[in-house]
């Protein structure tokens, strides 16, 4: 999982690679899952979902809270720079 100023992208795969990507201006909504013994191990499971109706599942996040607080912070920034931009 990678978080830029401009996206967050899900990257799978040794030898075949599967990359999902989801534009931080475009995020709707964030829901975070944790299980009993996700909370244990400290990971979540996270649904990003954006308003053209995409969505991208990050399963088994370690240190949920950090991520959450990151992603936050970035998708602020995005919208925040967006909103200058259309200005």
């Amino acid at each position: 999982i990678v978080i830029t100023n401009r996206k967050t992208l899900s990257q799978r795969g040794v030898l075949s690679r599967h990359i999902r990507e989801v534009k931080h201006v475009e995020v709707s909504s964030v829901q975070r899952f944790q299980s009993f013994w996700q909370r244990m191990n400290n990971s979540a499971n996270f649904l990003i979902e954006t308003v053209n109706g995409t969505s991208l599942l990050l399963k088994n996040v370690p240190g949920p809270d950090l991520f959450q607080a990151a992603l936050d912070e970035q998708q602020a920034k995005a919208k925040r720079s967006a909103l200058m931009h259309s200005v």
